[in-house]
């Protein structure tokens, strides 16, 4: 397991002993889950964690530095919702996640109403 991996998976740990996270998976890459739906994932090709922070995200911070749009498709734009940070990053990982969480989980709230 490299040290990217290894650095995600504390961060998994962590975020799933909270109530309503879980593991999960985004396409084939290991992820975090909040009332099912997937809010983050480690994407091991790229040593970069993606998070769901919603299309109207400010990126002009710390956090961000460095970002990309999420874009694993060859023939298809990127998901704007999606942000790649890389492990250069790391130190803001979990803080993103958290958000990423809510994030979802509100998406989530609305959705059941």
């Amino acid at each position: 397991m490299s040290k990217e991996a290894r650095y995600f998976d504390e961060i998994r740990v962590e975020l799933c002993a909270q109530t309503g996270v879980a593991p999960g998976k985004m396409m084939t890459s290991d992820g975090l889950t909040v009332r099912g739906k997937v809010f983050c994932f480690f994407w091991e090709q790229r040593n970069a964690m993606v998070f769901k922070l919603g299309k109207e995200a400010e990126t002009d911070r710390a956090e961000l530095a460095g970002w990309e749009w999420l874009n694993p498709f060859k023939n298809k734009g990127p998901m704007k919702a999606w942000y790649e940070v890389p492990f250069t990053r790391k130190r803001y990982w979990k803080t993103l996640a958290e958000e990423a969480a809510d994030v979802v989980g509100a998406e989530r709230r609305a959705a059941a109403r």
